[in-house]
């Protein structure tokens, strides 16, 4: 059973905007937290470590990343509404009429997300899906100039909603993926603090999964690696179309699971394929990846991101350079 702390330390950590490119806040929660009882250190990525029994053998590293999806400003026009972008994959119709809160600079910004009203659809046009590109964000300014006072372009985004409580032992967040899984090693962490044994132990709250899977390249070196994600529960479905949803899933993400997706089934085991698409090590990324410029608030910021584009797979046998080419930015510091 989890502690009354612990409870308080997961909402805590649900509750706190951090979408990937953006996690400074949250991973301060995290280290904060971790400080603790731990030693604590941070990388260049905005990786957060947190270490047990630092001269103990052998090395074993926890690892749940701490981003969420969220948006990002593309476009903000004359009159005033802002448009926006997806960090990370989303079903656009879970946007609509949402509220928005902005990360903005000098502070946060609620806006609500619009689209063309039903009645005002040609029939033909009801039935299809929103794309992102149909909707908009009123944020309550008359023009463009009054928007920009409070937001720029390349600022981020997260639904606004807090973390609630369900019968059951069951939790609803915008950020349980994977934000519980930075829990849940945190949470290993503490106990194992309390009855330690002969091994190191690592815990680290990833960056960066839901863009580039590159956050895993945490800078520990472990023989032996977990990692606490998330794969979709599928209780609503039922015999084989739940059992054809569970064996794509898995195949599409390069895993063999050990049980039932299904909540009432518990925690389901998976192994990763020994390969350098689904490896955790450090310095191997995802053969696609969106490749980043960056800048800083701060010279101690997470990295903001600010544009995006593919690149193409790099070489196998140069897995270091291309860790160093993703890596590179451009760094501001404000005046």
């Amino acid at each position: 059973m989890l502690s009354d702390s612990s409870v308080i330390f997961l909402k805590r950590l649900l509750d706190t905007p951090g979408p990937s490119g953006f996690e400074s806040a949250p991973a301060r929660v995290w280290r904060e937290e971790a400080a603790k009882f731990a030693k604590v250190q941070a990388d260049v990525h905005g990786n957060s470590m947190a270490t047990v029994n630092p001269d103990g053998r052998p090395i074993i590293m926890l690892a749940g990343h701490i981003d969420e999806i969220g948006v990002i400003i593309q476009h903000i026009d004359e009159d005033g509404y802002v448009h926006i972008s997806g960090i990370g994959g989303w079903d656009p119709q879970v946007l609509v009429a949402q509220r928005i809160r902005f990360l903005g600079t000098h502070g946060d910004v609620i806006g609500v997300v619009g689209k063309k009203p039903i009645h005002l659809m040609k029939s033909e046009d009801r039935d299809k899906a929103s794309k992102m590109t149909d909707l908009w964000v009123d944020i309550g300014a008359a023009n463009r100039a009054e928007a920009n006072e409070q937001l720029s372009v390349g600022d981020a985004g997260v639904i606004d909603s807090k973390s609630v409580l369900l019968p059951n032992n069951r939790i609803v967040s915008r950020s349980v993926d994977d934000r519980i899984g930075a829990f849940v090693v945190l949470e290993a962490l503490r106990r194992y603090n309390e009855k330690p044994g002969k091994a190191k132990v690592v815990a680290a709250a990833t960056t960066q999964e839901e863009i580039a899977w590159h956050g895993g390249g945490a800078g520990v070196s472990a023989p032996v690696w977990i990692a606490v994600g998330l794969l979709g529960a599928q209780d609503k479905l039922k015999g084989d179309a739940a059992e054809a949803v569970v064996k794509e899933t898995a195949e599409r993400r390069g895993i063999r699971s050990s049980a039932s997706m299904r909540s009432e089934a518990g925690p389901c085991s998976c192994a990763a394929r020994s390969s350098a698409r689904w490896s955790f090590a450090p310095f191997v990324a995802r053969p696609k990846i969106s490749r980043f410029r960056t800048r800083w608030r701060r010279p101690d910021a997470t990295p903001r991101l600010t544009r995006m584009r593919s690149t193409s797979r790099p070489r196998a046998s140069r897995p270091h350079s291309f860790q160093c080419r993703i890596a590179t930015c451009t760094r501001r510091t404000s005046s």
